[in-house]
């Protein structure tokens, strides 16, 4: 099992790498279809995955959060066979657990409503295409986040036939986008 403080050291170092990615990002947080990043223009693939790796980091840090709640609420063991006067250390590490909490989940909450409007408008621009075949493809990819195996097998066409509908797809959103 992963101690507390590992889990804090690599959720930093997960969100101190992100914040480096972020420079340039929408509102949102998120990069726009088309924008230019690093001199390339964002694809509609890594535009339309966008909305499975928001998810992955709200379940992340929902993880993260159970973690800091454990923390927050184990009081540990006392030793009665000592005097203590003063316990301010005590309740001062139970205060900062307890903010940390917080603002987690206030985090999480925003990233929720962030992961929501993402989603809806991505849905939105799916539907923009006029190929219902393209329109099914990337939403049982990007928002149901089924794999082209299962997509085939849903559509009963071919893996190899998906791959390329996927690609045409792909294709055809960067022309709307």
């Amino acid at each position: 099992m992963v101690s507390g403080i590992s889990k804090r050291k690599n959720f930093n170092l997960v969100f101190a790498n992100q914040a480096k990615q972020e420079q340039g990002r929408n509102r949102l947080g998120f990069h726009h279809p088309g924008e230019q990043v690093g001199g390339e223009a964002v694809k509609a693939k890594e535009y339309l995955k966008q909305v499975k790796l928001l998810d992955v980091k709200i379940r992340q840090k929902k993880i993260e959060l159970a973690g800091l709640k454990e923390d927050a609420t184990c009081t540990g063991a006392f030793d009665y066979s000592s005097e203590k006067v003063q316990t301010s250390a005590k309740a001062d590490s139970m205060s900062n657990k307890v903010a940390k909490y917080v603002d987690l989940e206030k985090e999480i909450h925003e990233d929720i409503e962030r992961f929501t409007e993402l989603k809806h408008k991505v849905i939105g621009q799916i539907h923009m295409l006029d190929e219902p075949k393209y329109v099914n493809v990337l939403f049982m990819k990007y928002i149901e986040y089924k794999g082209l195996k299962d997509i085939a097998e849903e559509m009963h066409y071919t893996h190899e036939y998906v791959r390329r509908l996927h690609g045409w797809a792909l294709l055809s959103f960067e022309k709307i986008m």
